[in-house]
């Protein structure tokens, strides 16, 4: 009977610790919205690193695609963000007090 107990929670142990592994697979983080992207068989990690490539394989968790990038890279310019409004002696922050 002791046996029987025994065997029975490293089954469960094990059924527990292969949920936890599954959770941390690669590819469970792709189907949470993340990507990994290659340049051959290594990791790129760095905007820099992709950007002197000029391209590399984006993968998601429902496949891979090519991609191509600038060389301007990290420092390439940013879209302007929305216009600041506009202020005049009305609109003044001291006006509230």
């Amino acid at each position: 009977r002791a046996i029987e107990s025994k065997l029975g929670s490293s089954m469960d142990r094990a059924g527990y610790l292969g949920k936890m592994l599954e959770g941390c697979s690669f590819k469970n983080v792709l189907r949470r919205g993340y990507s990994i992207v290659w340049s051959g068989d290594e990791v790129v990690s760095s905007a820099n690193v992709l950007a002197s490539l000029g391209g590399a394989v984006v993968e998601m968790f429902d496949g891979k695609t090519e991609v191509f990038t600038s060389a301007q890279g990290a420092d390439a310019p940013r879209k302007p963000g929305r216009p600041k409004p506009k202020s005049n002696a009305e609109d003044n922050q001291q006006d509230l007090f």
